[in-house]
This record gives C-alpha cells, structure tokens and sequence, in this order.
C-alpha cells in the first residue's frame, strides 16, 4: 500500500476526519465578545502616563533642569591648555619601537595585494594569457 503512488483524486489518508467544532463553542464565543465589548478598549500605557498628573510635573521638572543646566555648564574646557606632565615626558624615552608604530604610512586601497606584488611579471602574463 505504501508503493502506490495517489493521482491526486484518491485522498491521501482515507480514515483521517476533520474532527467536529463543539456544540457549545458558538455560545462561549459569543459570551466572551460580549464581555469584552462590555469592559471597553484597553489603555495602554502612554496615555496612562499623559493622563497622571505626577508624570506630567516629573517631566516637566527633569526637562527644565536640562535646559538650565545646558545654560548654566559651559560646553568643552574653557580654560588655557595645559601642558604634559614631566612624568609622561620622560616616561617615553627610549620607545623607539613605539615611535615606527606610530608613523605608520597612510593605507590606500589602490595599492597592489602582496601576494600580487611578489609574483614575477612573467608569472601574471602566463596567467593573462591562460585567462583568455
């Protein structure tokens, strides 16, 4: 039975049923839409939170401490630049190894890859040729 294959009018599974809805399911249906109708549409919390008079006063307070404290504290450092320390003068002496880090060259994305770079010119026109 396994090996014969359907042609799409015989069903599938011959004793497998769509089993029934039960008799009351309507009634509860209807019961539960009618009690949700009752209770109203549900709030959600932003307009709990514009509606609270506490809320309204807390941000309207943290909103005017940040606009007084944006004219009242000076942006960036308004004072002279002051100079190293002698410690973190003296401390980079003789890192010289950090100084070729340092003064690495610029990358450039027109540069040749390396594997590229290492091959003979002989070696990349074979290749072109081969591509051909």
């Amino acid at each position: 039975m396994m090996n014969k294959n359907p042609n799409g009018n015989e069903p599938l599974f011959p004793g497998l049923k769509v089993p029934e809805p039960p008799e009351d399911l309507r009634r509860q249906v209807l019961n539960r839409a009618t009690q949700a109708l009752g209770k109203g549409p549900r709030r959600d919390l932003w307009a709990l939170v514009w509606e609270s008079r506490q809320a309204r006063l807390a941000w309207g307070a943290s909103f005017l401490a940040l606009a007084v404290c944006h004219l009242v504290v000076p942006v960036g450092e308004t004072g002279p630049a002051r100079e190293s320390s002698t410690l973190a003068r003296t401390g980079s002496d003789g890192h010289e190894e950090l100084a070729v880090i340092g003064n690495l060259p610029r990358l450039s994305l027109d540069t040749r890859p390396m594997a590229a770079s290492t091959r003979t010119p002989v070696e990349i026109e074979a290749d072109l040729e081969n591509a051909s």
